[in-house]
């Protein structure tokens, strides 16, 4: 007689290390022939899981092996189970040591990304004042600049024009000897093309001119200060970039040549520099104290009048605004 059992028991035992047993049902006389043997560890009376109505002799759970016909009793059911869960849960617990490993790995992946955005987050911060502080720095230069540049123009004794827009830098020029010309940018966007540029610095060019919105105007100045944020060779690489720039043609050579004196306005010093023919470069010359520097106009103060005036102001609109809306 066969069986199918239901239970756990065999469920798992036919899918492990059972599947060469039955599950079978004997009585005692099936137990007292000759021929049956039976691998027995534990005590008949444990293996009884019934009694035969007609007989009253007990009924005893075994596993009978396929091919030896051979009994065993249902401990080895249990000792089987037993293993497998016990081989489960050496798997569940490799599993959850290597999913523990990797929320590890994953946790310090993460506090390392937090603490790699908190660094970023810091440095953006310090790159935002130094941003504002270099922002400062340059409008206190720009306005050092044009005070020593109109300084030496004024000394000079003779009138002098100071151009304006981009767009038309020379609109009002006229006969003035003393030309300042204001921001000058290379590039796309600039002042003026590389080659205009050169015309109009150039001592020796006596019939220099340059464009303007309706005609040409004539460059008679003696003495052109330039202002600008680039140095020299900043300036050439910078225009050099353009469309069909050649440099075997246009060389930094010809613009140097064009530049009498050089200086560098910081904020608390005036630089001279001249050219080093051997090293082909730039030299400091000579350092002095910066006479425009004043220190207490870097602060940005709150203008509270500017701010009471408004102030005032907006009030009295939203209250006329209320009043016109009362009489309608």
């Amino acid at each position: 007689m066969k069986i199918t059992l239901l239970s756990t028991v065999a469920e798992h035992t036919l899918q492990n290390e059972a599947t060469d047993f039955d599950i079978a049902l004997i009585t005692y006389s099936e137990m007292s022939k000759k021929d049956f043997k039976l691998q027995c560890s534990s005590s008949l009376e444990d293996m009884i899981i019934g009694h035969e109505e007609r007989e009253k002799a007990p009924v005893y759970l075994v596993l009978k092996n396929k091919f030896t016909g051979e009994y065993c009793d249902t401990s080895s059911v249990l000792r089987l189970q037993e293993k497998l869960y016990n081989e489960q849960l050496e798997n569940t617990k490799a599993d959850l040591k290597r999913t523990e490993s990797v929320l590890t790995s994953r946790n310090a992946e993460l506090n390392r990304l937090l603490s790699d955005k908190e660094k970023v987050e810091k440095d953006i911060s310090n790159a935002i004042r130094e941003r504002a502080s270099v922002n400062q720095e340059i409008r206190v230069l720009e306005r050092d600049k044009r005070k020593a540049e109109k300084h030496f123009a004024k000394s000079l004794g003779k009138p002098f024009y100071t151009t304006g827009s981009s767009r038309d830098p020379f609109q009002n020029v006229g006969s003035q000897e003393t030309i300042i010309i204001e921001e000058i940018r290379p590039g796309r966007g600039g002042n003026f093309n590389y080659a205009d540029f050169l015309l109009i610095i150039d001592p020796f060019n006596a019939d220099a001119t340059a464009s303007s919105r309706f005609f040409d105007k004539p460059i008679i100045a003696t003495t052109i200060i330039i202002n600008t944020p680039f140095s020299p060779f900043q300036f050439y690489e910078s225009i050099s970039k353009q469309a069909g720039f050649d440099k075997k043609i246009d060389t930094v050579i010809q613009l140097i040549r064009r530049i009498t004196l050089l200086q560098e306005v910081t904020d608390k010093s005036i630089i001279t520099y001249k050219f080093d023919n051997e090293k082909n470069k730039y030299v400091e010359y000579e350092r002095i104290d910066n006479p425009y520097y004043e220190s207490d106009k870097d602060k940005i103060e709150f203008n509270s009048d500017v701010y009471n005036k408004y102030k005032e102001m907006t009030l009295k609109i939203s209250q006329e605004e209320d009043d016109d809306r009362q009489n309608d």
